[in-house]
């Protein structure tokens, strides 16, 4: 057992070897999990405001940072809000989830936030929000639902589209190349 002092009751000892011990976090986040409640910010500093707020409800609420007036619509307010999320998949470029939910609500991703990632909801894009100051989180609407995070920077669309092009054109000089010096237009 560690020789410190340390509140061991939110923490399940994994492995223990020695004076080295590894605990699990009793009181962690999932990696996805969903919410009913949005409080929607402005900017970093309000959002942090408003995690610092409700930060013993970080697992009922969700702070979005956004320009526009969002809202999250329900229908019916369960409030024990039966809901799962489970993995079908997941790497360094794409997340795949299973969604349910008897109403409509606000899926938190707690993977960094950043530029190009497209979420899908069903195949149809959704936007993504930053989230809890650096996570990425989803409005789902009621019901069963296949929902894909992927990985596509406009850079990688640039990219794929320039080397497209180069091998075209090599193509074209290539073809060009071999037609003339066939017609004897070209010294072998």
């Amino acid at each position: 057992k560690p020789n410190y002092k340390f509140n061991l009751k939110k923490f399940t000892e994994k492995i223990s070897f020695g004076s080295v011990a590894i605990l699990e976090n009793n009181n962690s986040f999932p990696r996805a999990f969903l919410v009913k409640e949005i409080k929607v910010v402005k900017n970093e500093k309000k959002s942090t405001e408003e995690i610092v707020k409700n930060l013993n409800n970080l697992k009922n609420i969700a702070v979005v940072e956004s320009q526009e007036n969002l809202a999250l619509p329900f229908s019916n307010i369960n409030p024990k809000f039966p809901s799962s999320v489970k993995f079908l998949s997941y790497n360094s470029g794409e997340v795949k989830l299973n969604v349910e939910s008897p109403q409509n609500s606000f899926l938190v991703l707690t993977d960094t936030y950043f530029p190009g990632w497209k979420a899908f909801v069903d195949n149809k894009e959704t936007k993504i929000y930053k989230t809890n100051l650096s996570f990425r989180g989803i409005f789902i609407p009621e019901g069963k639902h296949e929902i894909v995070f992927v990985y596509q920077p406009l850079s990688f669309e640039i990219g794929k589209y320039i080397s497209l092009g180069t091998l075209c054109l090599l193509m074209v000089i290539l073809f060009l190349d071999h037609y003339l010096k066939l017609k004897g237009k070209l010294p072998l």
